[in-house]
C-alpha cells in the first residue's frame, strides 16, 4: 500500500528543504518509525554556500560605498530620519518613549555610548565607524555591553548599520591583496518624538517667560501702589527688567562663546559648560568642578578657545598625541585637567598669557615692524628726491664728470683732424 504525502508547498528566498528524509505523515506508518523520522536531524547546507537568493539582504557594502548618501539613506530605520546636527544626537535618544523604562545606570550607559559616537562621527554624512573595541574603552565598559547597548539603539530607531563589522578573514583584499579589519558603519537618526520634545520645550519657555512677565507687572503695580511717582516707576521697571533677563533667567546661560572672556561667576559657570561640550573626557565632573579649576586662568583674561587650545598644546607650541578618554573616573579628569594646565603657569604660580594673547601680541608686533619699514623707505625716497641729498650730488659728479670725459675726446679729435 501507498504512502501518499502531503502536497508539495513552493518556499520563497529560502534554502531547498532536502528530500533525503520527507517530513510529512504517512498513512499506516508505525510508531517506531515515526520515532525515527524525528529523531533525525536535517541536512545541513555546505559551509560557505548561499542560501539566500536575495543578494542585496546580506551583501555588505564595499569600504568604497560606504559613504555614499544612496547607501547611508537606505540604512535609516523606518520612521526615523538622518540627523541634522550632531547636538541633537543625545536629545534624540532622551525623547523616545523607551528612555522613561531604563534605570539611571542604564541611561548613563546609552547617554554616553551615543556622545562616543557622536564624537567620532562625520558631521557632513552623519556616520560613525570607531569600532566597538573603541567604544568600549571609550565608555568604560566592556564589548558585550556595547553590543548590547548598539542592539538598542538600533531597535529604537536611534541608529541604522550602514555595513556591518567583519574580519580580515573574510575582507575583501584591495589593490595589493592584503586584508585589513573592517569596522561597522552607523548612521546617527532621530525619531519623531525629537520633534515633539522641541515643540513642547519650546511652549514651555513661552509660558515661563509670560509668568515670569506676569510677576514682573505684579511687582512693578505694587510698587507703584505703594509710593507713586515717577522717579520710583522708572527704577522699578529698571530693577525689575534687569533681575528678568540677567540674573533670574537661567535658560540664557547655557554655553558661552568661545572666543569671549568672561566676567562675572555666572559667565564663568557658562565657559566650563562650553569646555565640557568640546572635550568629551570632562563630562564626568560636574560644572561647577571644572569652573574652580579653570578659574585663575578665567579671571587672566581667558576665552574657552584657550582653555582647549592649552589641554592639546604645550605653551612652546607642541602638540599633545595623548587625551583623556571618555568614561574615565572623576580623580583622572580632574587630575589630567590640572596637570595638563599647570604647564601654563610659571614659577611663581602665575597665569601665562594664553594663546589668543600671544597671537595678538605676535599681529601687533608685525603691523609695527611693517609701519617702522614703510616710514623707512618714505624717508629714503624722501632724502633721495632732496636738492642736497648725498645721492643727488653723487649723481652730479659721476654726470659733469662724464661731460668732461666726452669733451677732452672730442678735442683731441679735432686736434688731429687739423694736424693732418
Amino acid at each position: 500500500m501507498s504512502c501518499p504525502s502531503l502536497p508539495k508547498i513552493p518556499l520563497r528566498d529560502t534554502s531547498p528543504l532536502p528530500s533525503a528524509v520527507s517530513s510529512a505523515p504517512c498513512l499506516g506508518e508505525s510508531t517506531l518509525a515515526r520515532l525515527l523520522r524525528h529523531r533525525q536531524k536535517p541536512a545541513r547546507p555546505v559551509r560557505g554556500r548561499i542560501t539566500n537568493p536575495c543578494r542585496q539582504n546580506w551583501r555588505r557594502p564595499s569600504r568604497a560605498r560606504e559613504g555614499d548618501i544612496d547607501v547611508i539613506l537606505a540604512a535609516v530605520p523606518a520612521g526615523s530620519r538622518r540627523l541634522e546636527h550632531l547636538g541633537d544626537a543625545v536629545p534624540a535618544l532622551r525623547a523616545l518613549p523607551a528612555w522613561q523604562d531604563l534605570s539611571r545606570v542604564r541611561r548613563r550607559l546609552m547617554e554616553s555610548l551615543v556622545g562616543a559616537l557622536a564624537a567620532c562621527a562625520d558631521w557632513s554624512k552623519m556616520i560613525s565607524r570607531p569600532g566597538h573595541k573603541r567604544l568600549a574603552k571609550m565608555i568604560g565598559r566592556s564589548a558585550s555591553t556595547v553590543t548590547a547597548a548598539i542592539a538598542w539603539l538600533m531597535r529604537h530607531g536611534v541608529i541604522g548599520r550602514v555595513a556591518a563589522g567583519r574580519s580580515a578573514a573574510y575582507a575583501t583584499p584591495d589593490e595589493r591583496g592584503k586584508r585589513i579589519n573592517e569596522a561597522a558603519v552607523y548612521v546617527l537618526c532621530c525619531t519623531a518624538h525629537l520633534d515633539v520634545e522641541k515643540i513642547l520645550a519650546r511652549h514651555r519657555a513661552d509660558a515661563a517667560a509670560e509668568a515670569r512677565e506676569r510677576a514682573g507687572q505684579r511687582r512693578i503695580r505694587g510698587a507703584v501702589e505703594k509710593n507713586w511717582h515717577p522717579s520710583s516707576l522708572e527704577d522699578s521697571l529698571t530693577r525689575t527688567r534687569r533681575g528678568t533677563t540677567h540674573a533670574r533667567d537661567r535658560g540664557l546661560v547655557e554655553l558661552w562663546p568661545c572666543n569671549r572672556a568672561v566676567a562675572t561667576r555666572r559667565q564663568q559657570l557658562a565657559a566650563a559648560r562650553t569646555v565640557q561640550d568640546r572635550a568629551l573626557g570632562l563630562r564626568v565632573l560636574s560644572a561647577r568642578d571644572v569652573r574652580s579649576l579653570i578659574r585663575p586662568f578665567l579671571e587672566a583674561g581667558w576665552t574657552p578657545a584657550d582653555l582647549l587650545h592649552a589641554l592639546d598644546h604645550t605653551p612652546q607650541g607642541a602638540h599633545r598625541l595623548h587625551s583623556l578618554d571618555a568614561g574615565q573616573d572623576t580623580a583622572r579628569a580632574r587630575g589630567y585637567l590640572r596637570w595638563r594646565l599647570e604647564h601654563w603657569k610659571d614659577a611663581d604660580g602665575l597665569v601665562l598669557a594664553s594663546a589668543s594673547a600671544r597671537a595678538r601680541e605676535r599681529a601687533e608686533a608685525a603691523r609695527e615692524a611693517m609701519h617702522r619699514d614703510r616710514q623707512a623707505d618714505a624717508r629714503a625716497r624722501a632724502a633721495a628726491a632732496g636738492v642736497e641729498s648725498p645721492a643727488r650730488i653723487a649723481a652730479l659728479a659721476a654726470m659733469r664728470a662724464l661731460f668732461r670725459q666726452g669733451g677732452a675726446e672730442r678735442d683731441s679729435l679735432e686736434a688731429a683732424h687739423l694736424t693732418a
